[in-house]
Parts: C-alpha cells; sequence; structure tokens
C-alpha cells in the first residue's frame, strides 16, 4: 500500500508596491482574517511565485528583474479556499483598500518570476480597460 502524502499549501498573501496610505489599512485586514503577508522585494521580482507563497521544492534564486513602472498595489493570494478570497476581497473594498493588481497563485504561474505574473496582470488590465490604467 502506498502512502499518500498531502502537502498542505499554507494561506498567504504576496504584495509589492503597497502605498503608504494604504499599507495600514491592509495590514489591519489581513490581521482581522489571520493571513500571512509576504512583503516582495525589488530584488525579489526574479524568484519564482512558488518560492515567495511557500511551496516545497522552490529555492531562493533569483533573476535580475527590472519592475515596469506600473507595477504598484499587487496583491497574489496563494492556498486560500474560494469563501476565503471572497472574505479578503470584501474587507478590503469595505476598507476602500483599491489594489489595481491582483492575482491567484496557479499550477501555471507558481512557475513563474514574481515580476513576470506582474507584467501579465498589467497586460490584462489594459486588456480589460482599453489601455487606460
Amino acid at each position: 500500500m502506498k502512502a499518500r502524502i498531502r502537502v498542505q499549501i499554507p494561506e498567504r498573501v504576496l504584495t509589492f508596491a503597497i502605498e503608504e496610505e494604504v499599507r495600514p489599512k491592509l495590514t489591519a485586514v489581513l490581521e482581522e482574517l489571520g493571513l500571512g503577508e509576504r512583503l516582495v522585494t525589488t530584488d525579489e521580482l526574479g524568484c519564482k511565485v512558488g518560492y515567495l507563497a511557500g511551496f516545497y521544492g522552490y529555492d531562493g534564486e533569483a533573476q535580475p528583474y527590472t519592475p515596469p513602472a506600473e507595477a504598484r498595489g499587487v496583491l497574489c493570494m496563494s492556498g486560500m479556499s474560494d469563501s476565503r478570497m471572497d472574505a479578503l476581497l470584501t474587507a478590503l473594498e469595505r476598507q476602500g483598500v483599491d489594489l489595481p493588481l491582483k492575482a491567484i497563485v496557479t499550477a501555471v504561474n507558481q512557475n513563474w518570476p514574481f515580476g513576470q505574473l506582474i507584467e501579465e496582470l498589467i497586460q490584462e488590465r489594459a486588456a480589460l480597460t482599453g489601455g487606460k490604467a
């Protein structure tokens, strides 16, 4: 009989380039919901999303990555159920926290450098808004 090992994915929110005025409200919401935050630094933009999210098997090796100018207000959710994500997004809206770039860690993007994820989010936002920020 083979044993099945299930690796628990930790609930975590990755953030990047959060404006100073927004930071206290975001922190309060995350604390209220008991969610851990991982502040991603500019030096870590070349790290894989899976590493930053705390997934097993990823190392912290980072490639140099220059963030696009539009890379601000980034929130990436990991290991959360749909109801937990809904609770987070509702609480952020209730507190008036507007973060323009939001994502969920997926099987595909966990292997991308975090900077690439941000670039994809910027492109998606531009496509949805007709190129308006």
